[in-house]
């Protein structure tokens, strides 16, 4: 699928956001290579109109050319900034939109630049991707995105098999997933931060929370494929 371009610049890099909190990736998901790390500027669109952009260490594949950021500590940093500056815009959706000349970075740190102006120094990505674990750690399931229609929790896109790689429609192994509820059943309450969407949801009902408190899991459930432990 052709995609229209934000930035004027040539698109750089494949790009992942990693949800997995306890995967860091130490190896490329496409090519088990061993990653990297490489420092730059993301570009990131805060709905409805908050334009940000994040010096930020991704990992790095030089082989696939993948950078891969991870979503809880973007959205920390996003929780962060925004805490002060707008925290209306906390939980809000978002969307990496690409990666800024690290020239014109080092510039709006001194002097914020107009978001009019940024996509004279702005780099789309050249594809979107997504990696979704099997039932065997070790296989991944690839899904290539159109970057213009990366928002949501579901993408529409192109779904490619490589190498190596497996589709299975069945997520969870049920036997384990039980037993999993069971052990976190055992040592409740457990202590966390709220996500992103808990955040949200409560916004939506009327009771802001601060994305910085704790809160405490007192039940868990299983919820099959499509909810997982929830």
């Amino acid at each position: 699928m052709s995609a229209k371009h934000l930035g004027k610049l040539h698109p750089q890099y494949d790009f992942f956001l990693n949800p997995y909190d306890d995967r860091r990736l130490t190896s490329c998901p496409i090519c088990n290579a061993k990653t990297s790390h490489r420092k730059l500027p993301l570009v990131i669109w805060v709905e409805p109109h908050y334009p940000v952009s994040l010096n930020y260490t991704c990992i790095y594949c030089q082989t696939c050319d993948l950078l891969i950021a991870h979503q809880n500590e973007i959205e920390d940093l996003l929780a962060k900034i925004f805490h002060t500056r707008a925290p209306e815009a906390v939980g809000n959706d978002y969307t990496v939109i690409g990666t800024m000349e690290k020239s014109a970075w080092k510039q709006g740190v001194q002097k914020p630049l107009d978001f009019q102006n940024m996509p004279e120094n702005l780099h789309d990505f050249n594809l979107v991707l997504k990696f979704r674990p099997t039932n065997e750690l070790s296989e991944q399931v690839a899904l290539r995105v159109n970057p213009e229609t990366s928002k949501g929790s579901e993408r529409s896109g192109r779904r490619e098999h490589k190498k190596g790689v497996s589709i299975n429609t069945t997520v969870d192994d049920i036997p384990k997933a039980v037993e999993l509820v069971e052990k976190m059943k055992s040592a409740l309450p457990i202590t966390t931060r709220p996500t992103k969407n808990l955040v949200k949801t409560l916004k939506k009902q009327g009771m802001p929370l601060d994305p910085y408190l704790d809160v405490q899991i007192r039940d868990v459930y299983y919820m099959g494929d499509e909810g997982g432990i929830t």
